[in-house]
């Protein structure tokens, strides 16, 4: 947040901030998402407003993207009213959060598309008052200066990410001295420790090539202290299975749809053939000859011969 609205994050209070415990979509850390929900109080004149910060990960440009943060935006503003109900809240006392739209990009093509509503609709200018429009903060990672991503744990983290297809010769002692650097946030922030770790090593294994991925963990095993040595190694497990059970899936999947659309066309070309033998049964009822039929409809002429009713 403060790598791209400072002022803005200044008056967070991010000491008091709460992650809702939902998503909105797949937890997959590569797919489109909307995986990272805060609640956080805003400092306005003297008095604490919540506002809900919702970051989109993003790994692709997508020229929708503003029709779909509205969307992520209504369900939040009904989870609220859903509450409301729930705990028979006064009339009074309704207010709809303000949200904060953050998207963080990361993939390798420019983003140069503007992440409106209207920006994906053909519309004359007199109907573009009728669009909802809301501002979106967006952290466009292909085209942060690298030197700028110092500072906080989260920010050596990015550095990583910007670099998921440098050479092994770069990319392994980068990734070295960002997580020796993690180190001291394991003894202040537990848990967001194991969040930074849990994301590396998701990249390792979905962004890295097969044969240096045993390389690059060894490396982040020797970069850890050695209480945290095991502990790495139920990540790196639980990481593979998981990646393992999405390719399983994945698997089914697409064995499925291959095993349907076999299925339709076995099923239109066994058609096509009954269709035919009845169309050369009906010829040979008219005393048509078996090359005449055989022209017209493809079939040999043994095919027809065996149709010729016996007397």
């Amino acid at each position: 947040m403060r790598l791209i609205a400072n002022e803005l994050a200044e008056r967070l209070d991010f000491h008091h901030a709460e992650r809702i415990n939902r998503s909105l979509l797949s937890t997959n850390l590569f797919k489109h998402e909307a995986d990272i929900i805060y609640r956080v109080p805003f400092l306005a004149d003297g008095r604490d407003v919540l506002v809900y910060l919702l970051l989109e990960n993003q790994s692709k440009v997508d020229r929708f993207i503003g029709q779909r943060l509205i969307e992520y935006m209504s369900k939040l503003w009904e989870t609220q009213r859903r509450a409301w109900k729930k705990h028979r809240t006064p009339a009074a006392e309704m207010w709809l959060s303000p949200i904060i739209p953050i998207v963080f990009y990361s993939g390798k093509e420019k983003w140069n598309h503007p992440m409106t509503l209207d920006a994906a609709m053909d519309l004359p200018e007199a109907l573009s008052i009728f669009v909802p429009r809301h501002e979106t903060l967006c952290l466009k990672l292909p085209d942060f200066p690298s030197e700028a991503l110092t500072g906080s744990p989260i920010a050596q983290v990015l550095r990583v990410i910007q670099a998921d297809d440098a050479p092994p010769e770069a990319f392994s002692p980068l990734l070295s001295s960002t997580i020796a650097g993690l180190e001291s946030l394991s003894q202040e922030n537990e848990d967001e420790w194991r969040r930074l770790m849990h994301y590396l090593l998701l990249l390792i294994i979905h962004k890295r090539d097969a044969n240096e991925q045993e390389q690059l963990i060894n490396v982040v095993l020797e970069s850890v202290s050695r209480l945290h040595q095991e502990e790495i190694g139920q990540m790196v497990h639980s990481a593979a299975q998981a990646c393992k059970e999405e390719g399983r899936t994945k698997g089914r999947e697409e064995g499925l749809k291959k095993g349907i659309e076999k299925g339709r066309e076995e099923g239109l070309e066994k058609g096509r053939e009954l269709a035919l033998r009845d169309t050369a049964r009906n010829m040979l009822g008219k005393g048509m000859s078996v090359e005449m039929i055989a022209d017209f409809t493809g079939l040999s002429s043994a095919e027809i011969a065996k149709l010729i009713p016996h007397e």
